[in-house]
């Protein structure tokens, strides 16, 4: 049985939630860049399916934008009609 001082207990205490403190924030800066980063290339993006009012342009850009945002070389559009 390992014994500690309630005053050593607590500088571990604070220690530890000084980490998390710390990962919180680098956390969450992470996940403002990432979130800046996929803005910046959504962007472009939605200007080129606007730019066009021909549904087979617009299909196409929508796919060529979403490939190159996920990183996978194919995509597909299911379409379905009233029959399912």
């Amino acid at each position: 049985m390992i014994i500690v001082s309630p005053a050593r207990a607590l500088v571990h205490h604070n220690r530890l939630i000084g980490w998390c403190e710390t990962w919180t924030i680098l956390s969450n800066q992470f996940e403002m860049r990432m979130l800046s980063e996929h803005r910046s290339r959504l962007s472009p993006a939605v200007l080129d399916v606007n730019s066009s009012l021909d549904l087979d342009t617009v299909l196409h850009e929508i796919m060529k934008s979403t490939c190159g945002q996920t990183g996978v070389r194919y995509g597909m559009i299911s379409n379905i009609d009233e029959t399912g």
